[in-house]
């Protein structure tokens, strides 16, 4: 019974992963231009810290591959 319990959480965690990634904002220049326009320095779904924009991805990549 521990075992289906562990196998169905882990099937949960995947699928919420899944789903958060598919969900995550994507960025585009038309969005960032749109941001700009209306005051805000950042595109919805990105950090500002100062001056700069900062989006955190969930995405598994190495430096090189994100680069």
């Amino acid at each position: 019974m521990k075992s289906f319990v562990a196998i169905v959480l882990i099937i949960c965690l995947w699928a919420v992963a899944n789903a958060s990634y598919d969900n995550a904002p994507k960025y585009s220049a038309f969005g960032y231009a749109a941001a700009k326009l209306t005051g805000r320095h950042c595109p919805p779904g990105w950090l500002q810290y100062h001056q700069s924009c900062y989006y955190f991805s969930r995405d598994r990549l190495s430096w090189w591959q994100a680069r």
